[in-house]
């Protein structure tokens, strides 16, 4: 974090919106550490149950997807292993068909595609989601501060 000298400080807080605001306070009554690291919840201005299921785009998105990966071994590879990284890690997990079963709020599926880069020997494969994806004129982006 970068210091700034006091006389700087009541900037943040005379250029920061009514938005702006809210959402910082949303961040900072929602952090959290765990595990050694930060969590932080989204900051809705929109109430998330009133978000469309939007399955049917996801499941289109994710087909396209998929047919493209399939004209090209070595991308499904790299997107193979992505995924499974996000495993590993523990930024995504498959759920289990109970949970599937018994979700009672609403769902929203984030689509995501990927972005190649060889030249980047670190991520020659990024996995992008697509918030802004809209579904039914609305986007997650959309109820998000």
């Amino acid at each position: 974090m970068i210091s700034r000298p006091s006389e700087f400080e009541h900037l943040d807080v005379i250029a920061m919106t009514r938005d702006g605001r809210k959402t910082m306070e949303l961040f900072e009554s929602s952090c959290k550490k765990l595990d050694g690291r930060y969590e932080i919840g989204l900051p809705w201005k929109g109430d998330p149950a009133k978000l469309p299921n939007n399955y049917p785009l996801a499941k289109q998105r994710l087909e396209s997807l998929e047919r493209s990966l399939s004209k090209n071994p070595d991308k499904a590879a790299k997107y193979n292993d992505a995924i499974r990284e996000y495993e590993l890690n523990g930024w995504a997990r498959r759920l289990t068909e109970s949970e599937i079963k018994n979700t009672k709020s609403p769902v929203y599926y984030l689509p995501h595609h990927g972005i190649y880069r060889p030249e980047k020997k670190s991520t020659p494969l990024r996995i992008v989601f697509d918030p802004a994806c809209l579904y039914q004129g609305i986007s997650w982006n959309s109820f998000l501060h």
